[in-house]
């Protein structure tokens, strides 16, 4: 039976017309995937245009790498706590409503900023809450957000969303920090601000499009201890321990190595913030090829658990080179390189522990892995520290040999391919 006119699209697969030859439908044919992926797609585009604001403004204005390090690190000091807890919580209050709380409290935080800028109140301490208020929100992504998208499209199509998923992403690790940079030039940091606001209003309004998922109903002990129950499930199973593992190298010895972009792009490159913006993109531009490999292999990934792995080992090699290396035109090819390996690593990622653990499963071990990313604050203190005292290239030198000694040692004890 047809859907009443104007129902919001439901969060599970429904019955999607098969064409007339008998293929599986795509993803799109879904419209809750659809509204979904526009939500990460947008989300993307903000999140790696505000670090390249943000990051060119605090640096341009301190001149410290640590404070650029620091409030950087702010985004992602939430992760620790938000995405297991945000995840416990959206078994009682449901995803939707949880997550469209989340937006909307975005909308507020970048009108003000947008407020302070324009009166001349703008502070450092200002972008510092903003970016926390940020990173709880990045939080929800793996247990609110993505879970959903997963859950859209079902099983047979898990693959394919996901790569779908990713491959959008990583054009907004391209494309993000080349609208920071040419906003920045062009409309100031209030004109960024402003539109950083505009585009989670047209977040919120896709979400809201969606129906209401049901939420279990547990009690509010039953939601915390929920979460005792997640970390067994983790414990017990092997690719989901060797999965986390893998994502904590990659986010304290990797990943914060993009919060020395600006400082390098200035300090030895004396780049302009568009040619800032356009060496960061780089790295998304190699993200994004390496997506639309996988998208094209599709069923056909071997191994999947190994490509995850080896994405992270070319990522740290990356850094290496970017450490090293006096020309800018190198330090982009690295970048671009490392985006292939950073495809790898996120595609695999989510699919990886969807595929692991059973469906009532997944929103708990799924914001494990964002307490995994969490812990990138570590990376981004001993990143800020090791730069403000020996310059940002020695400081990624030694950032890369440390993943890369941690890397072998994960890669030793679980073998797994």
């Amino acid at each position: 039976m047809a859907a009443p006119e104007g129902a919001r699209p439901a969060l599970a697969p429904g019955p999607a017309q098969a064409p007339a030859n008998g293929a599986t439908p795509g993803v799109f044919a879904v419209s809750a995937f659809r509204k979904l992926w526009l939500a990460g797609l947008l989300n993307g585009l903000v999140r790696y245009l505000e670090m390249l604001v943000i990051g060119v403004y605090v640096f341009s204005v301190t001149q410290s790498a640590l404070t650029a390090s620091l409030i950087a690190m702010m985004r992602l000091l939430p992760l620790g706590f938000s995405g297991v807890m945000l995840g416990a919580i959206a078994m009682h209050l449901g995803r939707r409503r949880l997550y469209l709380g989340l937006i909307g409290m975005l909308i507020v935080v970048w009108v003000v900023q947008c407020l302070l800028a324009l009166t001349g109140r703008l502070e450092i301490w200002h972008l510092a809450v903003a970016t926390l208020c940020a990173g709880v929100h990045w939080g929800a992504e793996m247990p609110l957000r993505r879970t959903m998208l997963g859950e859209s499209v079902g099983r047979e199509q898990l693959s394919r969303a996901m790569a779908l998923d990713v491959a959008s992403n990583n054009v907004t690790r391209m494309l993000g920090p080349l609208a920071g940079g040419l906003a920045l030039q062009a409309l100031g940091v209030a004109g960024a601000f402003l539109v950083i606001a505009l585009m989670h209003l047209v977040n919120f309004i896709q979400i809201w499009q969606l129906d209401n998922d049901r939420p279990v109903g547990e009690s509010v002990k039953r939601v915390f201890g929920g979460l005792v129950e997640g970390f067994r499930i983790a414990r017990d199973n092997r690719t989901v321990v060797a999965t986390l593992s893998i994502t904590l190298v990659f986010n304290v010895f990797a990943f914060p190595a993009s919060s020395m972009i600006p400082v390098l792009g200035e300090q030895r490159f004396a780049l302009s913030a568009l040619l800032v913006g356009v060496l960061q993109a780089a790295e998304g531009a190699g993200a994004f090829l390496g997506s639309l490999l996988i998208l094209r292999l599709g069923r056909d990934v071997k191994r999947p658990t190994r490509l995850y792995r080896y994405g992270v080992l070319v990522y740290l090699l990356t850094i290496l080179v970017v450490g090293v290396t006096p020309w800018a035109e190198l330090a982009g090819t690295a970048l671009l390189i490392g985006g292939l390996g950073i495809a790898c690593f996120s595609t695999m990622q989510t699919m990886l522990i969807m595929l692991a653990v059973a469906p009532e499963a997944r929103t708990r071990v799924m914001g494990l892995l964002t307490l995994g990313i969490g812990m990138a604050p570590f990376g981004f203190l001993n990143l800020g520290w090791m730069a403000d005292h020996l310059g940002a290239g020695p400081a990624l030198i030694i950032m890369a040999f440390e993943g890369l000694a941690l890397w072998a040692w994960v890669a030793w004890k679980w073998p797994e391919r």
